[in-house]
């Protein structure tokens, strides 16, 4: 059995949300190459058994620097479908091992989010498989040996609406002893709930798990998670419904799921927080995304770039006391023609002095920008903005975004649309003190058509950055690619 049509549909709303770029057809456009001005010291390729579709969605970096991990789906033929894929690879691209999980119903399954062990002991993918007729796509959880790539665990949740379940984001405990996932489940209501639940990391045995559900009666869904640098608290950032949608923010007791406060944003219109990150010392955590602009402002009758119908988004970027939710500051980034600026990422300096978001700014005179805005942690002055427009005055936008060890530089990543190669990996690096544009990559694969990063990771040192996505092949069909750059 395949996904019917509402199935996929909502996957496909999920998938939007979280901010997968589309495969379809109408994605690949013809083009040309563009080689940057130093260009990725090496590119990592890989094209699945099935010779479809493949796209990594994830990364992350063991603590010690000595491998990284990719992870996302590809295509296994017909008999398969999609399936979970993690990848490892040493520092400099040497693959170490390939995994993949092919579900229940040999149906799609597709991973979405990575994290690993402080110790690089252990690696956890998670995101959805579909296990059958009786409980669709289930929010699937997987353990690998961070060394081998042998499978330790495997733990399927299916909700109690027996539908769509999705693993969206997770997180490993300081400790490494715990790992979280956080995503959305329908409910016994038919509607999406947040959902996040805690596994023991050797085990995979189920601590505990949590839903969370707006008052509306409609979609309400977990995007991003952290856990405090004292493993005590796990949070979690994403959207509920009530009258209208609403940027939640909510923190649970690590050992128990026990809900110890919630916060939400609610402007009037429709609010979303895309991604959060933790203050290294724990005392915050800063949350970013997009909410509705005000009435009647844009200029552009164009659904924005998140696929919403409305015009007029800004970036919404909060900051909460750790401990007790209360709210330390919220700055709004409206870009310089009033219509869509979406916020997808955010990082925070090392020594915590700054946070960084990066997105999509909206310009009549160049679409849209890769606009990245850096805040003062104390109280939420506006530092600098960085306006990044690609060489043909097209789309560009910032997905994701690290800070070197030494808070010397910020690094963007994302994508730029060229005339001739059409959309390219896109990666900036700017001074954090000054908000100088230091160096810029871009990335065209050989398919010379559609190239989009989702994911940025760092070496420890900060000498190496590791950029990953989908790249269209010579085949004409996209594949894993992963770009190293030296800093």
């Amino acid at each position: 059995m395949r996904l019917d049509g509402t199935q996929r549909l909502v996957v496909a709303a999920v998938a939007a949300l979280v901010g997968l770029s589309p495969l379809s057809a109408s994605a690949v456009q013809k083009g040309g190459s563009i080689a940057g001005p130093t260009g990725p010291a090496r590119v990592l390729r890989f094209d699945g058994p099935g010779g479809g579709q493949d796209y990594s969605t994830a990364i992350a970096v063991a603590g010690d620097g000595s491998r990284f991990f990719v992870s996302g789906y590809a295509y296994g033929g017909l008999a398969r479908g999609d399936d979970y894929t993690t990848i490892a690879y040493g520092p400099r691209g040497h693959r170490l091992w390939t995994a993949s999980y092919n579900g229940p119903d040999s149906n799609i399954d597709e991973a979405l989010g990575v994290a690993v062990t402080p110790d690089g002991d252990a690696v956890f993918v998670t995101g959805y498989s579909f296990g059958g007729p009786s409980t669709t796509n289930d929010a699937t959880t997987i353990a690998y040996d961070g060394a081998t790539g042998a499978e330790l665990w495997v733990a399927r949740y299916d909700g109690p609406g027996h539908d769509t379940d999705v693993g969206v984001d997770l997180a490993v405990a300081p400790d490494g002893q715990t790992v979280y996932v956080t995503g959305a489940s329908i409910g016994d209501d038919g509607m999406l709930d947040v959902l996040t639940i805690s596994y023991d990391s050797v085990s995979g045995e189920e601590n505990w798990a949590t839903r969370s559900a707006g008052s509306g009666g409609a979609s309400d869904e977990g995007l991003s998670i952290g856990v405090s640098p004292d493993g005590a608290r796990v949070y979690v950032t994403g959207y509920q419904t009530g009258t209208t949608v609403d940027m939640l923010t909510v923190t649970y007791s690590a050992a128990t799921g026990t809900e110890l406060w919630s916060r939400t944003i609610d402007t009037g219109g429709d609010e979303i927080g895309k991604d959060l990150v933790l203050a290294p010392d724990g005392s915050s955590v800063y949350v970013t995304g997009y909410r509705s602009g005000a009435p009647g402002g844009g200029s552009r009758p164009l659904a924005c770039l998140s696929g919403r119908a409305g015009v007029g988004d800004d970036y919404v970027t909060v900051a909460y006391n750790a401990a007790t939710g209360q709210r330390r500051w919220i700055m709004n980034y409206d870009g310089p023609d009033h219509d869509c600026d979406e916020a997808y990422g955010i990082a925070v300096a090392p020594g915590g002095s700054a946070v960084f978001v990066t997105g999509s700014s909206f310009s009549i005179a160049s679409d849209s920008d890769a606009a990245t805005v850096a805040y003062g942690t104390a109280d939420g002055a506006q530092l600098w903005e960085a306006r990044f427009d690609g060489p043909d005055h097209l789309y560009d936008t910032g997905d994701s975004l690290v800070v070197s060890p030494d808070s010397g530089l910020v690094y963007v990543a994302g994508l730029s649309s060229d005339a001739t190669t059409d959309y390219d990996f896109m990666t900036l690096f700017y001074n954090v003190t000054t908000s100088d544009l230091v160096r810029s990559e871009r990335y065209d694969g050989p398919g010379q058509g559609f190239d989009a990063p989702n994911a940025i990771g760092m070496h420890p040192t900060g000498r190496l950055v590791y950029v990953t996505g989908g790249s269209l092949g010579s085949d004409l069909n996209v594949d894993f690619a992963t770009a190293i750059y030296p800093t």
